[in-house]
This record gives C-alpha cells, sequence and structure tokens, in this order.
C-alpha cells in the first residue's frame, strides 16, 4: 500500500527533517509518493538549504513529482524568490505550474 495514495496531501512540516535524512525522504517520495498533489516542507528549514535539497534530489534519483500541483514552504531558508523557488522545482522535479507558497 502507498504512503502517500493518489491525490493526497503530505505534511512533514515541524519535523525539523536534516540534511542527512534528506535522500531518504527523497528515496521515500519517488518509492510511494508520485502521485502527491501538495507536500509541505514548512518548517523544516534544514530541508531548502543547497545540501538538503541535493540529497531530496539524489534519493529521487531523476524520478521527480510529476503529480504535485501545490508545494509549500513556509519559514524556511531562502524559498521568497523567484529563483531559489524555480531551483526547488527543478530538484523535486515538478512541473513549472507547480504553485509554490512561501
Amino acid at each position: 500500500m502507498p504512503v502517500c495514495p493518489a491525490g493526497s496531501t503530505w505534511d512533514v512540516g515541524v519535523l525539523n527533517i536534516q540534511p542527512s535524512a534528506a535522500e531518504s525522504l527523497g528515496t521515500l517520495f519517488a518509492r510511494h509518493c508520485r502521485t502527491l498533489t501538495t507536500l509541505s516542507l514548512s518548517r523544516n528549514r534544514f530541508l531548502t538549504t543547497p545540501d538538503g535539497l541535493e540529497g531530496i534530489e539524489k534519493g529521487l534519483r531523476g524520478k521527480g513529482l510529476p503529480a504535485l500541483q501545490e508545494l509549500l514552504v513556509y519559514r524556511t531558508f531562502n524559498m521568497k524568490s523567484l529563483a531559489c523557488q524555480e531551483n526547488l522545482r527543478r530538484k523535486l522535479g515538478v512541473s513549472p505550474e507547480c504553485s509554490v507558497r512561501a
């Protein structure tokens, strides 16, 4: 049974996930959350650092999150600028139409 059923929302906010665990999180997304439509990484400040994003990207192994429509990154580092939001979309393998809320 998938961890993230089709069309679901998953909130990993306030878990304070560290960059050292980001690759494992990416692997979980790749294996069980490909149909996720909303993801909140809010208040996981270190997941949106270069090390955190690289870990997630590595764990995804190029599979990405193609169904993601909304990505919440409130109270994280460096996610207000459009350039950072575009980088986040690229690292997570989501479409440019995915809404990023910071």
